[in-house]
């Protein structure tokens, strides 16, 4: 450990890597190409050095995560120990973009200004931008002069058309990282504008007026030859972190108070605390003061398992470096740990007062940059929150971020991603929120705030781009037909059916004459419909269409919710979008080239985060060895950041697209682990854990949930992500229905059979699911009706498998096998058949030995008593019963014990009666009603009904038998273990639902005992399945025999369930 603090003391931003990091690079270290994957951890922007071999090493230039390449004005040999050459690159850093920023000042002077502006860094297109505008202020301030105001109206006009020329370039052909400059750009000369006419409606004519010191300004000192940040009384130097060409921050008078309350914490060498809702800019906030500064501010997601340690090794290494941090959530961490953090923070602060050069923190001496930040973010509202320790809150200024600004962020949004009429409809997009959030029912997973505001001008600004040869692009209606088709398919995927109604509503009345259908989506319409096919799904157009909303989502924003109930297709969705995006490559490259619209893999990852603790999720320090276990989450998002810094360093950048990596957590969310992600979610693209450690996330990994409910997320989770909602109503049970005839019925089954059995399926659903519906509280635990159905359908598919393997569906078949059964037909016209033992012999020697094969005529007759048997087990056997006692000849001899029935079984067996009465053509395949319809199975050599008692031995032949198993066959454990078997053979999980003390753990641990037996699920006699299925050929078993069945015995086979 002592060692790292070494490398870490002599290059501090080292101190933001964790310790596996820094391993990493020290065990490459005569490779300069090591420090690479690391470069993002450590600076703001710098993404990949650029090695020459000329004819020894030497590190010529930096590069951006936009593209953007900077030189150095003097090179740097990547050579001794890493952590002095990383040293002399930070310098070079600092040198360059000084160089550049002298550069750019000297040419602005006599260059034409667009031309300027692509031929310098974005970094220095912003920053001396923004120095020319403060000169001009200040140049024409003068108390003493009428001609002020028009001076500053004349500032203001060339300031109008300044905007409307850089706005053309929005459109032009010019790179991706240009771009990014521009829309930057836009926003602060936006912003300027408006300072420029608050300046003249005010009158203001003195330099020394608030109204102007309150805006952050930038100047040139000559005499110390640095730039400098002013605002208010306080003056800052620039910091000369290369930024690259990010984006910047809409300044709003929120913005401008935040940053004057900040500003004024650092003046007084405090930290500044922002607290309020989510999606009010909190994080964005400090973000964005720090690139105004020229810092490095790095961002981390604060959680209950950080310790004082780890917070006093990112400590250390702001001090040092002189760096800046927001840790998000601050409020979360434990107030115990924040106790230490207020003493360590208080060291910091008499330091920087004392204006020290060296000072002692956490026992060891180390040196002091002056221009360090600490910058914190909360929302006190939200549950697992602590309230500060007294002797923290004097650490911090606070600062309330409570309502953005939406219209004014909107409109300048819009008019840098070139929008005209960008007022206008950031009125309307306002306005249409204020109604959706008021008049829309009130659901967990709707947003109607700024980051879904943003989302929707984000999608807008690449549907208009994409339609850049558009001769009236520039049209109001035009543009009104492009944000209406944004705004539909930003918000549609979340709504509820009676919702989007009426949003669609809304839309008509504010978009009367917008143009419509604008951007199309016939490539990846295509690849959804090729990969229904090749996926064996049954297309069903409102599934496809969720496909197509879940690929609008993820191409946008990196973290996605699919929400709804059991049955809804979320899985199936996700399925068919993961193989059509390896089909769009094949099709075609659709729409915009910013888009990512090809790819050729799709890496899934799939995890539960219910089924593992916290610290298994995200990983966890151990508090004896400072080793950090990593977790399964991290581990995952490790691999694929590596993965991505792999294929950029040998890919061209055109073929990252082809390459999508998918991290799906299935299952519920709660604040306990989601709120761990915040900082992955938002801007910041950042997993922080809890040993200091900060994974990127690449432009091509998307976070998905499916969940059914967001009743226990916070609003912070919910405006993070995009959601795309799927009503198990809407999908309905009938695409599940449709693949199950089309593929997973046997190939020998007839097509009158199949529609024989669609005859039954359609006259006999829906009348199950409207009267379970009508049913008050029938389960256990809830159940859809997907989920019925497929019960139902396993089941059928059990017995239909059976006769296809044991003689086929009537016509002469050579599979025969020696434990079949040897039994003859029904008598004519009975309903209910009581075998005989002495029948057994019953043409042993017929080479036809199956029923359907000697009776081929009744296929269809034995359908209805098979369907009426599954029917009941797949609507009934989950609703809430009494178990009747089995009539016993040892405890009953004398008199019948009167058990009163359970209402709602009663009533079922009623209605299944009734049900299948009413049509003449099934009533008399009914089982005799002198017991309950769950009483009776049925003997597939005979097709007639038994009653599972008749499997059940008697008391006293238990005695007689010596019998020394742990289970005691009953009625239910014998029809139990029937219906579980069945299903496991085919390989479909099983849920016992029950009041406690019923028997459902006992039955499941039988029945795991037995996986190791013979026989297994073979269907012959000495096991379940044969004993029923086979129910004559085992009849005159002995007692031995009997017992041993119920013992459950299921074999671990290739066919078999696991």
């Amino acid at each position: 450990m002592d060692y790292l603090e070494t490398k870490r003391l002599a290059f501090p931003r080292l101190f933001f890597l964790s310790n596996e990091d820094l391993l990493d690079i020290l065990s490459h270290s005569k490779d300069a190409n090591c420090v690479q994957p690391h470069l993002r951890k450590c600076f703001a922007n710098i993404f990949h050095l650029h090695i020459a071999k000329t004819p020894v090493e030497v590190v010529t230039s930096m590069q951006s995560v936009e593209g953007e390449i900077v030189n150095f004005p003097k090179t740097v040999r990547p050579r001794g120990m890493v952590e002095q050459w990383l040293t002399s690159v930070e310098q070079a850093m600092y040198d360059a973009v000084k160089h550049h920023l002298k550069l750019g000042l000297s040419d602005i002077k006599t260059a034409d200004y667009i031309n300027w502006i692509l031929q310098h860094p974005g970094q220095v297109v912003l920053t001396i931008s923004q120095v020319i505008y403060t000169r001009q202020v200040n140049d024409k301030f003068d108390p003493q002069s009428t001609e002020t105001d028009t001076a500053l109206i004349q500032i203001r006009d060339q300031m109008i058309t300044t905007i409307n020329n850089v706005c053309s370039l929005v459109f032009s052909n010019i790179e991706q990282s240009k771009l990014l400059t521009v829309e930057a750009l836009l926003t602060l000369q936006v912003h300027w504008r408006d300072i420029f006419e608050m300046l003249i409606k005010l009158h203001i004519r003195d330099k020394s007026d608030f109204e102007w010191q309150k805006h952050l300004r930038y100047d040139w000192s000559d005499k110390e030859t640095n730039f400098q940040i002013l605002q208010g009384d306080a003056s800052f130097p620039y910091g000369y972190e290369y930024l690259g060409c990010s984006s910047r921050l809409v300044v709003t008078p929120l913005t401008d108070r935040c940053y004057l309350t900040l500003t004024g914490a650092i003046k007084l060498n405090l930290g500044g605390a922002p607290s309020g809702p989510a999606g009010t800019g909190k994080t964005e906030t400090v973000k964005d003061l720090s690139k105004s500064f020229g810092k490095l501010c790095l961002v981390f997601n604060c959680s209950d398992e950080l310790d004082h340690k780890t917070l006093g090794k990112m400590f250390s290494g702001l001090a040092q470096s002189g760096s800046w941090c927001c840790f998000d959530e601050f409020n979360r961490i434990d107030v115990e740990v924040l106790s230490v953090v207020a003493q360590q923070l208080l060291t910091i602060k008499t330091a920087k007062d004392a204006h020290a050069q060296r000072f002692t923190f956490d026992g060891r001496e180390i040196k002091m940059n002056l221009t360090c930040g600490f910058f914190v973010t909360m929302n006190p509202t939200y549950s697992g929150r602590f309230e500060l320790p007294d002797n923290l809150k004097p650490m911090f200024r606070p600062i309330a971020m409570m309502i953005p600004h939406y219209a004014l962020i909107g409109e300048v949004i819009l008019f840098s991603v070139g929008f005209t009429s960008a007022k206008v409809l950031a009125t309307k997009i306002v306005y249409l929120y204020n109604l959706s959030n008021s008049q829309l029912s009130q659901q967990d997973h709707y947003d109607f705030g700024m980051r879904a505001i943003k989302a929707v001008l984000l999608m807008a600004g690449e549907i208009k781009r994409s339609h850049v040869n558009d001769p009236d692009l520039t049209n109001e209606q035009s543009e009104e037909g492009i944000m209406l088709q944004a705004l539909v398919e930003s918000n549609l995927p979340k709504l509820l059916k009676e919702d989007s109604i009426l949003f669609l509503g809304i839309l008509r009345d504010l978009f009367p004459q917008a143009d419509k259908s604008l951007h199309e989506h016939g490539n990846i319409q295509q690849a959804i419909k090729r990969a229904i096919k090749d996926l064996n799904y049954e297309y069903w157009p409102t599934q496809a269409d969720k496909a197509l909303q879940l690929y609008n989502q993820i191409v946008l924003r990196h973290g996605t919710m699919l929400v709804g109930g059991a049955g809804g297709g979320k899985t199936v969705v996700r399925n068919i979008l993961q193989k059509a995006l390896t089909f769009l490559s094949n099709i075609g490259k659709e729409g915009s080239q910013n888009r990512i619209t090809r790819s050729a893999t799709v890496d899934v990852t799939v995890l539960n985060p219910k089924s593992m603790q916290i610290t298994e999720l995200y990983g966890a320090i151990n508090s004896d060895t400072l080793e950090f276990s990593d977790g399964m989450f991290a581990s995952v998002m490790r691999s694929y950041s590596k993965t991505h810094e792999s294929q950029m360093t040998t890919e061209k950048s055109e073929h990252h697209a082809d390459h999508w990596q998918w991290l799906v957590l299935d299952g519920p969310i709660d604040t306990l682990w989601v709120e761990n992600l915040n900082t992955l979610l938002d801007d910041s693209k950042i997993l922080c854990l809890a040993n200091g450690e900060r994974i990127g996330m690449s432009g091509h990994t998307r976070i998905l949930f499916e969940v059914d409910s967001l009743v226990n997320a916070s609003p912070a989770t919910v405006s993070r992500c995009a959601m795309v909602y799927l009503d198990p109503v809407d999908l309905g049970y009938k695409p599940f229905l449709n693949q199950w005839y089309r593929c997973k019925l046997p190939n020998t089954l007839s097509q009158s059979a199949i529609e024989f059995l669609r005859e039954l399926m359609d006259f006999s659903l829906d009348k199950g699911f409207t009267f379970l519906s009508e049913l008050k509280d029938p389960w256990h635990m809830p159940v859809s009706k997907v989920n019925v159905l497929q019960t139902l359908c396993y089941l059928l598919s059990t017995f239909l498998n059976y006769l296809d393997k044991h003689g086929g569906f009537g016509e002469d078949d050579q599979r025969l096998t020696a434990a079949a059964g040897n039994n003859p037909p029904t008598t004519s016209g009975s309903k209910y058949y009581t075998p005989s033992e002495e029948l057994v012999v019953y043409i042993i020697n017929d080479k036809k030995q199956y029923y359907l094969q000697k009776n081929p005529k009744n296929l269809r007759q034995c359908f209805i008593r098979i369907y009426i048997f599954c029917y009941v087990w797949s609507f009934g056997g989950g609703l809430k019963r009494e178990d009747n006692f089995e009539d016993d000849n040892l405890i009953n001899q004398k008199e019948q014990v009167k058990i009163d029935r359970d209402p709602i079984t009663q009533e079922f067996d009623t209605f299944v009666r009734e049900l299948f009465s009413s049509n003449v053509n099934y009533a008399v395949y009914l089982p005799p009603d002198s017991r309950m319809i769950y009483d009776y199975m049925i003997d597939l050599n005979t097709f007639v009904y038994h009653e599972w008692e008749s499997l059940v031995p008697k008391t006293e032949q238990l005695i007689k038998s010596e019998n020394s198993q742990t289970v005691i066959p009953t009625v239910d454990i014998i029809r139990y273990s029937f219906l579980i078997t069945a299903l496991l053979m085919h390989k479909k999980p099983v849920l016992l639902t029950g009041n406690s003390g019923v028997g459902k753990t006992l039955l499941i641990e039988a029945m795991l005992r037995s996986l190791t037996l013979p026989d297994g699920n073979f269907v012959r006699p000495g096991t379940i399945l044969g004993d029923i299925l086979q129910y004559n050929a085992t009849k005159s078993s002995t007692t031995t025999k009997l017992v041993q069945t119920t013992d459950l015995p299921v074999e671990n086979t290739e066919g078999g369930g696991k």
